[in-house]
């Protein structure tokens, strides 16, 4: 069913004219909103991001070799593509094709190496704050560090430096980030002071 007043495709549209594979799989953004229940990682506007009210599929929402957009694959392999229908389903979401989509580490290696090549910076489109928002946990942040760091080897002169600023930058925030969630003192330090 057409949007009657943009005259546009439905996401449900879009998505069921796609043919889905390793090769041809949903990442970034919206991929982030797919729930991810070994981990617990990821975005939190799944409505609004799978809603059929959205008409687009933006250019790192749909990556791989059968698409028309990025290949990630001769950086990252088929590492993190999964056949998505299941999670889909138990989120509310069915269509009548199956699609496979980036798990949430992958869909930030996507969107890290699309803002390197496309847009010239691994932050455009996922800065610190915003992966320390979707990978709580160090645990989580090594999934993605493990995912990218072989793409070093195979990234041009050209991109390799901004891969290695990427990094550094998510790294360090880290870091800093623990340090400032660690107490000062300990807690019989603390009491100890009181008494005094």
């Amino acid at each position: 069913m057409k949007n009657n007043e943009k005259n546009q495709p439905t996401l449900k549209e879009i998505i069921e004219n796609i043919k889905f594979s390793n090769d041809s799989y949903i990442s970034g953004i919206r991929a982030l909103n797919i729930y991810d229940f070994e981990f617990d990682t990821g975005d939190w506007h799944t409505i609004e991001t799978w809603a059929d009210t959205c008409y687009t599929l933006p250019k790192s929402h749909w990556l791989g070799k059968n698409s028309p957009n990025l290949d990630t694959s001769p950086y990252l392999g088929y590492k993190g593509i999964f056949l998505a229908d299941s999670v889909l389903k138990r989120m509310g979401i069915n269509y009548s094709v199956p699609v496979y989509a980036a798990n949430h580490a992958r869909a930030i290696s996507d969107l890290v190496l699309f803002g390197i090549i496309e847009c010239g910076d691994g932050s455009t489109l996922m800065d610190k704050w915003f992966f320390d928002d979707m990978m709580c946990t160090h645990k989580d942040k090594k999934r993605v560090y493990e995912m990218i760091e072989p793409a070093l080897n195979l990234l041009g002169n050209s991109h390799r430096p901004l891969l290695e600023k990427w990094l550094k930058d998510m790294k360090n925030y880290e870091i800093e980030m623990n340090v400032l969630k660690r107490p000062l003192i300990n807690e019989d330090e603390y009491n100890k002071s009181l008494v005094s």
